[in-house]
């Protein structure tokens, strides 16, 4: 079943294993972004995060499967709050194949890259480790480590931003530093970010950021509310941690242009 929700090659799609939406491409360059909500979220959540990120990209907004809240997440969780792991490790192939159904079935040449936060930022995670060549990159809002053991297949410079809240009472202090670590060992070229937001930006980010060497709009403010306030804009910092390739990549800029810049 197909039913139109916007104007132009946009729709809401029931499927045999996930709703979703997909907006069709206006850019030359042929990417897609596949958005994971957080949870008790919909597919419609990270739809004006996905806007302001790639306006041209492709779209495809993922629903959780299990209803949560009034909305949805893409795993179970303890009544402690603590990950369900084997319900976790059960739907990430099912994930898997759909991405890859959808890209068929959208004809998306290039492998996408995922967008996820909070319990979809922790899904994305999952499926870097366990499907490490489904995705050309991630963007992780307030992730946490998906399996409690370290794992994973070879990543091979996936790409990979990780962006945590300085103030986030839902998170321990170290939580994105230690998915960004698990991740830079299985050979992603990771980035982590903690931004001065807490954990009341419960669609996106509270705080305007944007991922290194990014052109267009920064990402938009939102808070607890439905509304938005655009006005409010404020700097991150870095957690000063790069994966080692990036360090060695680094260094050797560093070596070629010592002559002309000094040491930095």
């Amino acid at each position: 079943m197909i039913t139109t929700w916007a104007e132009g090659a946009s729709r809401v799609v029931s499927g045999p294993t996930y709703v979703h939406r997909f907006a069709a491409g206006t850019g030359a360059a042929g990417s897609t972004l596949v958005l994971l909500h957080g949870s008790e979220g919909t597919d419609a959540d990270l739809l004006p995060l996905a806007d302001e990120l790639a306006p041209g990209a492709a779209k495809l907004a993922v629903r959780g499967s299990v209803p949560i809240g009034g909305g949805f997440a893409f795993f179970r969780r303890f009544p402690d709050r603590r990950l369900d792991e084997g319900d976790l490790a059960a739907r990430v192939p099912v994930l898997a194949t759909f991405i890859e159904t959808a890209r068929k079935r959208y004809q998306l040449t290039r492998r996408p890259v995922v967008v996820g936060f909070s319990n979809g930022a922790i899904m994305a995670a999952a499926l870097l480790m366990r499907r490490p060549g489904l995705l050309a990159g991630a963007i992780l809002f307030r992730p946490l480590s998906p399996f409690a053991q370290e794992g994973g297949d070879r990543l091979d410079g996936t790409p990979v931003l990780i962006a945590d809240g300085a103030d986030d009472r839902r998170r321990s202090p170290g939580d994105g530093l230690l998915v960004a670590e698990r991740l830079s060992r299985l050979g992603a070229r990771v980035t982590h970010r903690v931004l001065p937001v807490d954990d009341r930006c419960r669609t996106a980010l509270g705080c305007s950021t944007r991922a290194p060497g990014a052109r267009g709009p920064a990402i938009p403010s939102h808070g607890e509310s439905a509304e938005r306030d655009s006005s409010t804009r404020c700097t991150g910092r870095d957690s000063g941690y790069v994966s080692r390739s990036q360090r060695s990549s680094s260094s050797r800029m560093s070596q070629r242009r010592s002559h002309a810049v000094g040491a930095s």
